[in-house]
């Protein structure tokens, strides 16, 4: 039920400070109470202050509940509501009262958020809200502002606001997903190189096309790769495809043009790489490579591709320069086109025909996230163990925000449970945890039945 303010009401205010009905109130008086209200809403004096002010707490508490009750205040906070409007009058006209009536009010405050934290957060305890969007918000919130007191040694509470709690949760789900390569996060896929050949092409130097009729039917996503190889005027070499315009042009992020003219002879060759990674789930994307060598199937089977850095990568591309074959090495980085970062991947030699490897690899964590059930959904993407942790980093992450005197503490006791309560999920080790020790040799196969015990 919704808070009303009733006759009754202001008979209490004024009896506590004046020790009189409101009737027998003076016109200033009553003009000091409630603006001379007689019925509906409140308008103005301290008792309309003190319901802004109490309104505006009830609403942030019912923020933080998945089914928000929109009649707030609730009964439940007439008590502070007496006290708070109390406590206003008595400031002009009762002031050697003061300390008693903010000793009132502060102890009103303490049993209201009591009340309310511990059974009105969407009508259930918070105890009985798990660890979802609605239950993080109220543990933080039921922290923030119990957390003064004789018991606490602390003196200031904290009202942080729905925003700033949630954008904490999200610096928590990002953090806590790229702080390890989590095994959750492991995915085994089949990577498929797909090659275009590209024959009679020509340039156009404004807007950096390469143009062949009716060759780019399948997908060049941002961030393929092309291998020019030859035509009249061109650079050869290899180079970046930010776009595709239609299924005759692709955009590249650079010319390919000796004399920075269009090419129109159209007799430019080249071959373009695209790579597709199956095996992760439908609203997953792809984060990282986690294997270090990829697997051939297909007529290559047996064949590696391995990974490497980026000065090994360097001197494979300038010994194969031009050529094509199987590749050998792969590299992939991420590269800004325009506003949206995209991968590329780097083979050498580059690839002459199509192939397919498997491997291992990492999906991308939550991101920039813009709605509560997009936190709902991130949320669920960690095991179960995860949420006590992610609750309490939120928590300390909060109390930073507002330089808390225990917000580090807290920060640090929180971390140390993501070090020593799971590392079951990145642990290295234990063949139930999908590790194993590398046969370097290529002997194992070779072993008899028994060795191999």
């Amino acid at each position: 039920m919704a808070f009303v303010y009733t006759a009754k009401l202001q008979d209490r205010i004024a009896l506590a400070v004046w020790n009189v009905t409101n009737s027998g109130l003076s016109a200033n008086q009553k003009k000091q109470l409630d603006g001379t209200w007689t019925s509906g809403s409140l308008s103005d004096g301290a008792a309309y202050d003190a319901y802004v002010e109490i309104a505006q707490l009830a609403q942030w508490f019912e923020q933080a509940s998945s089914n928000p009750d929109t009649s707030y205040p609730q009964d439940e906070w007439d008590r502070l509501f007496l006290a708070k409007a109390s406590m206003i009058l008595v400031k002009t006209v009762r002031p050697d009262r003061l300390p008693d009536f903010e000793r009132d009010h502060e102890k009103a405050l303490d049993e209201s958020l009591d009340t309310f934290t511990r059974d009105l957060v969407s009508s259930t305890s918070l105890a009985g809200q798990g660890i979802t969007l609605a239950g993080i918000r109220a543990f933080v919130i039921d922290h923030c502002v119990k957390r003064a007191g004789t018991n606490t040694g602390l003196r200031r509470r904290l009202f942080p606001s729905i925003a700033q709690i949630d954008g904490s949760i999200q610096w928590t789900l990002n953090y806590i997903w790229n702080k390890t390569p989590w095994h959750f996060r492991k995915r085994q896929v089949a990577i498929r190189v797909a090659t275009i050949s590209v024959t009679a092409g020509t340039w156009t130097e404004s807007s950096k096309t390469l143009t062949s009729a009716g060759t780019f039917v399948s997908t060049v996503g941002a961030g393929s790769r092309v291998l020019v190889t030859g035509g009249t005027g061109v650079a050869t070499g290899e180079y970046l495809i930010t776009s595709q315009t239609s299924d005759s042009a692709i955009v590249l992020d650079t010319s390919i043009s000796t004399g920075g003219s269009d090419l129109t002879t159209g007799d430019i060759a080249a071959t373009v790489q695209t790579i597709t990674i199956s095996g992760m789930g439908s609203t997953e994307t792809f984060d990282a490579v986690m294997s270090r060598k990829l697997f051939y199937q297909g007529d290559q089977i047996g064949g590696e591709l391995k990974w490497a850095d980026a000065t090994r990568m360097a001197e494979w591309k300038a010994v194969s320069g031009d050529e094509t074959g199987t590749p050998r090495v792969f590299r992939f980085e991420r590269i800004a086109i325009g506003d949206t970062l995209v991968t590329t991947w780097h083979m050498s030699p580059f690839p002459d025909q199509d192939y397919v490897m498997r491997g291992a690899v990492l999906i991308s964590g939550p991101g920039t996230l813009t709605t509560a059930a997009s936190l709902v959904t991130a949320i669920s993407r960690f095991p179960a163990e995860f949420g006590t942790v992610i609750r309490d980093v939120t928590l300390a992450k909060v109390l930073q925000l507002h330089n808390a005197s225990d917000g580090d503490s807290m920060m640090r006791h929180a971390q140390d449970q993501t070090d020593f309560l799971l590392p079951i999920y990145a642990d290295q080790g234990f063949a139930s945890r999908m590790t194993e020790v590398e046969d370097v040799n290529r002997d194992y196969e070779a072993m008899t039945y028994d060795w191999r015990l």
